[in-house]
This record gives structure tokens, C-alpha cells and sequence, in this order.
């Protein structure tokens, strides 16, 4: 069923709030509701789902925690403080551990937590512009692949942790709304949300630009060549890399 969703008016700071299904025009079963808290550096730190019922929100359908290193997100947590996911990093896109945002950079996620050690471990693999293709466990086997259209939008997917692993398009992760949807959400950025439905950023760019420069519009519609490290500016053109090599 399609659902019709919309997102609270962002706060001075930029940040959005959260979002939720149209009440009045989706039958409560179907119905989500997901807040955002930031920390002060801005950065999402805990995401709540909520349920419908009797009319009435209910915060009891699940909670995620961010840790990070900088702006990069190392790890998930429970609304008890239990690690569930953590990821290993290495060199990004402009060969170091962040200037590209983390971009082409993702080598390893681990979960099943228990006394201090994970119990399972599998390994990215991400094509020339840094999105996440693929996730194989030690002995080679597929556990998530993903097809994307040039803007990030899932075209096909499959794998047991197919919707579970949040790292997607441009290494970036997906904040699912449904933990059962591989389509129903938004990229987060650091410093923005983006829709690959709509190919657009959710919120304004939050740098001064000329007036007539579109505030929303990703890597300047060109997302062949153009990388986007946190949702602020364009910090990498693969054109030029084609022309040096």
C-alpha cells in the first residue's frame, strides 16, 4: 500500500524533527511515526520509531543510537545502551579516513554483540563511486546486494540482511522508517537528509549561497560525476580523475 508521508517544518537550526504518515489519509496499521535527536554538535543521535494505535503514538517500535567518529557514524546501539552494529573503516574516496565523507570507505560490519566481542562479521564491497554493491560473509557468501539507479533510488536488492545493513548508496546510511521496507526512508548526510525518490535534499542547504542558486537540488544534478561528503558541498568531481588518468 502507498503511504502518504509528511515531514514536520525544520527548526531554526535546520534540522528536520522527524517524519510520519498522513494520518487522514493512511489506516492506522500502516501508519509510522519517526523522531530525530541531535546532539550539540548536531549530528542525529537517536532515532524513534513510534506505532499507531487507538488513534494515539506509542514510542515502543524500537529506538537506534549513533556513536561516531567525527562525523561518521561507527556504531548503533539499543534503547538500552547495547551495541547491535559496528563498523570497521579504512581509506574513503580522497584516500584518507573522512574527506570524502567516509565515501568508498566502509570495510567491515559486525553484529551479535555478547561479552564484549561480535559473533558475526561481513565485508563491504562498493563500486568506483563509493556505493555499496554488495555484503559477504567470511566464507564468500552473499549476504545483502543492491542494484541503485544514478540518484540512490533501490532498484533490487536481496540477502538476508537486505533491509537490516543501513550502509547503502555513496557509503552513506539509510534511516528506514519500516524495518521491514528496503525503500521506505531517507540518506542521512551529517548535516542533511536525502530523498533519492524525490532526488532531492530534504532540508536547505545550510551554507550562505546566492539567492538564485537552488537550495536543494543534489550534486548539482550530476550524480555520475559528483560526490557530496556531508550534505554541505560537492567535494568530488570524477570527471576530472578520468581526464588524469
Amino acid at each position: 500500500m502507498a503511504q502518504r508521508v509528511s515531514f514536520p517544518s525544520h527548526g531554526h537550526d535546520n534540522r528536520a524533527p522527524g517524519v510520519q504518515t498522513d494520518t487522514y489519509y493512511t489506516p492506522e496499521s500502516y501508519r509510522f511515526k519517526v523522531e530525530f535527536v541531535y546532539d550539540g554538535q548536531g549530528r542525529l543521535r537517536i532515532k524513534r520509531n513510534h506505532i499507531c494505535s487507538g488513534g494515539g503514538w506509542y514510542g515502543s517500535g524500537g529506538e537506534t543510537r549513533y556513536l561516531y567518529d567525527g562525523m561518521l557514524i561507527v556504531q548503533e546501539r539499543d534503547s538500552g545502551n547495547t551495541p547491535t552494529v559496528t563498523y570497521t573503516r579504512g581509506r574513503d574516496l580522497s584516500g584518507s579516513l573522512d574527506g570524502a565523507g567516509g565515501i568508498g570507505g566502509l570495510l567491515a560490519r559486525s553484529h551479535g554483540y555478547s561479552s564484549g566481542s561480535w559473533a558475526y562479521h561481513n565485508f563491504y564491497h562498493a563500486d568506483g563511486n563509493g556505493n555499496i554493491t554488495a555484503l559477504v560473509n567470511s566464507s564468500g557468501t552473499l549476504q545483502a546486494s543492491y542494484i541503485y539507479d544514478p540518484y540512490g533510488r533501490h532498484l533490487a536488492g536481496a540477502g538476508a540482511l537486505l533491509t537490516s545493513n543501513a550502509m547503502r548508496f555513496s557509503s552513506k546510511p539509510w534511516v528506514s522508517f519500516l524495518s521491514s521496507s528496503a525503500t521506505t526512508g531517507l540518506y542521512y548526510y551529517g548535516y542533511r537528509f536525502y530523498d533519492p525518490y524525490l532526488q532531492r535534499w530534504l532540508n536547505r542547504d545550510p551554507l550562505p549561497r546566492d539567492e538564485s542558486a537552488n537550495l536543494y537540488f543534489y550534486v548539482a544534478n550530476s550524480p555520475l560525476w559528483l560526490a557530496d561528503a556531508h550534505g554541505l558541498s560537492i567535494i568530488k568531481d570524477r570527471r576530472k580523475d578520468s581526464e588524469e588518468a
